[in-house]
């Protein structure tokens, strides 16, 4: 069972709609930051907010990034410590 939320990127702009909008500097050049790839080449992503991989917007209550995944791939199930969000 895969254990990633994967919503619309709409969803994380809830947040503005309710009047929390970010600041200028939280705003990131995803073109910026490196794709990463995982050890059996089905899937690669970008970690954009939250996150260890260098790059990103720092924070440690959730991640969010862009993922993709070949044709007709699997990815293990597996957990994290904070809640994650992709856009596929």
């Amino acid at each position: 069972m895969l254990r990633v939320l994967f919503v619309p990127l709409l969803l994380l702009a809830a947040s503005a709609i309710a009047g929390d909008a970010p600041t200028a500097g939280a705003f990131l050049d995803a073109e910026a930051v490196a794709w990463k790839v995982n050890a059996f080449a089905v899937a690669r992503w970008k970690t954009l907010v939250g996150g260890d991989e260098g790059g990103q917007i720092d924070d440690a209550d959730v991640r969010f990034g862009l993922w993709e995944l070949a044709p007709r791939a699997i990815y293990h199930a597996h957990r994290h410590d904070v809640p994650e969000i992709y856009y596929v």
